[in-house]
Formats: structure tokens, sequence, C-alpha cells
């Protein structure tokens, strides 16, 4: 059985929408296959879909081969927000969703091993790229930065360009959680930036 999804990929601050294809087969060995170009971090999701998925309280398929295409494959694929649209993939997989089709959605997100969603870079970069290709539907960042993080962790920049929290909390909710902690210099930043709305 095959179940499609929407992800994406990021790279600095674009991203690239990557469609998840499951693939749920019979097989006695069970194999659980990440194919497309992914690096290690994606690699490692399948431990991390297989523990959220029993967690859960659902099924992973045993006695069956899994394979997830990450498309286009000729994209680097990095990072751990694709294990939530490959444990999505597997649960439709297996008729959790009774037939209903994802692709008015994108999804991001690292799963934990009990099943929680952690937050992931390059939500906004993600969320730009699925409304250019016509995807309506997608979350509403949070975020909350711990009270060291650096002045460019907060704006974003780097060799690698990288947004930074602000730009990743944009039509969302920045929380800064004590806010008197933060380094003066972080603040003035964020200052800086706030001028010119």
């Amino acid at each position: 059985m095959l179940f499609k999804s929407f992800s994406a990929a990021v790279y600095g601050i674009d991203a690239f929408l990557v469609d998840v294809e499951v693939d749920v087969t019979p097989g006695s060995n069970g194999f659980f296959n990440v194919v497309g170009l992914p690096d290690n971090a994606v690699k490692e999701s399948r431990e991390r879909v297989r523990s959220a998925v029993k967690n859960c309280g659902f099924d992973f398929p045993a006695g069956y081969n899994v394979t997830v295409n990450l498309a286009p494959a000729d994209i680097r694929k990095e990072g751990s927000a694709f294990d939530l649209p490959m444990a999505l993939g597997l649960l439709g997989c297996q008729g959790t969703f009774f037939g209903k089709i994802l692709n008015s959605h994108l999804f991001l997100g690292e799963l934990s091993l009990d099943g929680g969603l952690r937050s992931v870079r390059g939500a906004l970069s993600a969320a730009l790229a699925a409304r250019e290709r016509g995807i309506p539907k997608g979350t509403r960042p949070f975020r909350s930065p711990h009270h060291t993080i650096s002045d460019a962790g907060l704006i974003g920049g780097g060799v690698i360009p990288r947004p930074g929290e602000v730009s990743l909390g944009h039509n969302g909710v920045l929380f800064l959680d004590e806010l008197p902690e933060f380094q003066r210099n972080v603040l003035e930043v964020m200052r800086q930036a706030l001028d010119y709305v």
C-alpha cells in the first residue's frame, strides 16, 4: 500500500517541497529503508518513527517492509523534520485516515520517542514554499528561544544563511520567557528589527 504526504527540505533560507511517499509491502525481513538522498539525521528517523508509532498506541507493521521515498531524489534532505510526514504516511498505509488524502497540508516535525512533536528549523521557509505551490494548510509557528541564545541565533545569518528565531516566529508567536535573563546585545539586535515595523 502507498501513501503520500508533503514536507519540505530547507537549504539556507530557501525551501523545496518534498513528496514523502511511504510504501508498505509484505516481507519477512521487516526492512525500513529511506531513499531520496537523506542525511544521517533523516536515516535515524526510522528509529524515532518506529518508537513514536508504537508508543502512541498504533501498530508498527510487523512482517512488512517499509520504503520511504523523499522526492525529488536529487535534493539533499537534512534534519529531523521528515519524522512527522513519515509517521503519517506509515499510519496512512495502515488505513488510519480512512482513505483521506493529506495533500492540502504540509507536515514538518521531529518526533520524540513517546510520539511528542518537537520544533524544527525552516518552518517559515517551508510555509512560504507551500503557499507558492498552492498548499493552503499550515501551522502557526511558535518559537520560544532559550535566554542564552546569541544575537545571530535570534536574528539570523551565518556562512550558509539561516533564519533566526524572529524570522521563524513570523506570523506566529515569539515567546521570550525570562526576558531579563537575555543578554543586552541580543535584545538590542531585536529592538533594531522592531524599529522598522
